[in-house]
């Protein structure tokens, strides 16, 4: 919480903290169990242990591009749209996720401007046949009948697709 108010709306610290971009994507998503156990840590211990909702580095790159077009248009790269898209993936509702503010901000990072380059990426990313959970959400929300999946908040789902093409995109 204290790297997301040290960037908040600061685009000296945003420009500070993405430098470090790569160290900072080591700890996206939920946190990671180790893959050899001390000999004495029983099956019990093991099913104690959380490991969400991680340590907030989603939240330390949103506030980094949050209002900073130049780390949007210039730095972003790609494979951390699809990142995002892998951990939204994850969620049970993509819809409920606060994952899907990465989207909006990467496409317009003040509200405004759109930056068409990203909007692209987000759209492919989003529509991506490999990301089943997704996939399945927002058909849920734009498709009549069928399917079991069941989209709690559409709006937000329809926001951020709404970002990737206001404005007029490479797609649209």
């Amino acid at each position: 919480e204290s790297l997301v108010q040290f960037v908040r709306d600061n685009t000296r610290n945003q420009k500070l903290v993405f430098t470090r971009l790569t160290a900072l994507r080591k700890y996206l998503g939920p946190l990671k169990l180790p893959k050899e156990w001390p000999q004495d840590f029983t099956e019990e211990h093991k099913k104690q242990l959380d490991t969400g909702p991680g340590l907030n580095a989603e939240e330390v790159i949103i506030e980094c591009i949050r209002n900073n077009e130049y780390l949007c248009s210039e730095v972003v790269p790609f494979d951390l749209t699809e990142q995002f898209g892998g951990l939204l993936n994850n969620t049970p509702d993509p819809s409920t996720s606060p994952l899907l503010e990465y989207f909006t901000i990467v496409c317009q990072p003040d509200g405004e401007k759109a930056l068409p380059r990203n909007q692209d990426s987000c759209v492919g990313v989003l529509l991506s046949d490999t990301l089943d959970t997704v996939k399945e959400c927002l058909e849920s929300v734009f498709t009549t009948g069928g399917g079991s999946f069941k989209a709690a908040n559409p709006e937000n789902l329809v926001r951020v697709l709404c970002s990737t093409i206001m404005r007029g995109n490479l797609v649209t």
